[in-house]
Formats: C-alpha cells, structure tokens, sequence
C-alpha cells in the first residue's frame, strides 16, 4: 500500500511541477527533483519513506529522456543551421538549400512532440495518428498500383517481389493504426 501511496503522490507531483514550472522559469527537472525531495522531507509533515530505486525507476527516466530528446533536436537545428553549404552551381545550391529545411523541419517535428504542455502533446498525439493513416492509404494505393502493374505485365516478378518487400516493411514500421 505504501508503494502505490508513493506512486499517486509521484504521479500528483509532475502535474503539479508542470503547472510551477509555467510560472518559474526553471528547467522542468529540477522542479520536479526539487518537489521529490520536499516530500521526503520529515518536518513537512507530508513525510513519505521513498526507496531510493523506486524513486529513481519512476521518476528520473521520464525526465531524462524527454530532456535528452529535447536537447539533441535543439542541437542538431543549431548545428544545421550553421553549416554553411558551398555548391558549385545555383541548382545545387537551392537542392542543398531545400535539403537543410526538410531536415530541421523533422528535428522541429521532435521538439513538438516533446513539449511539455498538454495541449501541444495532444496535438502532437493527434497529428502522428493522421499522419500514420494517411501514410498507410498511401502505401496501399502503392499495393494496389504495383499489383495493377504485375497484371498489365509492366514489371517483372523480380521487381514485383523487391517493391512488395519494401512495402511491407514500410507498413510494418508505421504500426496498428486504429
């Protein structure tokens, strides 16, 4: 009893810092090692004996893997946009232009999903749902073309058999969609 005690209490606290950390521009960690330690601390009255390893099973992964996320998608922006790329011709140069965005766009993607605030993960939740159906419609008319091909005898049973294996593993990688 104690442990699930200490789970609602660890569970109540990171809303709780969610909402301290909007007003006091602290970094969300340290809010929330910071009301970690207020609980296990005996004058308060609200004195909860903490095992060390659930502590740290609980509560510290979370944090140190949305930060960790965080900080890499920031560094590998600020990286990318200062690279200076030196193309030959004025084609290349908008190719590599063009290139540079689309990556930092996906390193933006990363930092969306990883916002802290509910309204920003809700939105992130909702968009990476659409984006998945619309990308397994798309691998099905893919399917549907490819086969339609075979039929016409446009392709061979070697390309048939090559483009299906790429197919199948592209829908593998996006999952169930519900």
């Amino acid at each position: 009893m104690q442990t699930a005690y200490t789970v609602l209490i660890m569970l109540m606290l990171v809303g709780v810092s969610r909402l301290i950390g909007r007003v006091i521009p602290l970094p969300l960690p340290l809010v929330q090692i910071a009301a970690g330690a207020l609980i296990a601390w005996p004058t308060l009255g609200l004195h909860v004996a903490l095992d060390p390893e659930l502590f740290l099973f609980l509560f510290l992964p979370p944090l140190l893997f949305s930060d960790g996320w965080r900080k890499t998608a920031e560094a590998a922006i600020h990286a990318l946009e200062a690279e200076e790329v030196n193309p030959q011709d004025a084609a290349q140069s908008a190719l590599a232009a063009e290139l540079k965005a689309r990556i930092m766009s996906e390193y933006r993607h990363q930092l969306e999903v990883f916002d802290d605030s509910a309204e920003a993960q809700a939105l992130a939740f909702q968009m990476a749902l659409l984006e998945r159906r619309l990308r397994l419609k798309a691998l099905r008319a893919q399917r549907l073309e490819l086969y339609s091909l075979s039929r016409q005898h446009q392709i061979g049973d070697d390309v048939l058999r090559e483009v299906l294996g790429e197919l199948d593993l592209s829908e593998a990688n996006l999952g169930q969609v519900k």
